[in-house]
């Protein structure tokens, strides 16, 4: 009985990881690489007088990690402090 109960409490808790790590990729996904390109990208582009970024606002996924990182770290550094 011990061992239904303890294979029961696991599965319950890997599921429970599952779930975490699920909603850690999607805050990580949406909330910084989407929203940190398409506030980021306006954000350059008037402090750079339309000089940068070079690339379409539309080519997100053609973008290097690198770039898209600068434009993640501008993105946070024009949110609101609270």
């Amino acid at each position: 009985m011990e061992e239904i109960a303890e294979g029961l409490v696991k599965s319950i808790l890997r599921f429970a990881g599952l779930i975490v790590r699920s909603l850690i990729w999607l805050i990580w996904e949406l909330c910084f690489w989407e929203l940190g390109w398409y506030v980021g990208w306006p954000v350059c582009r008037v402090l750079s007088f339309g000089y940068f970024p070079k690339e379409p606002i539309s080519d997100q996924n053609y973008v290097n990690t690198l770039s898209g990182f600068a434009r993640l770290v501008r993105w946070m550094a024009c949110m609101p402090r609270s």
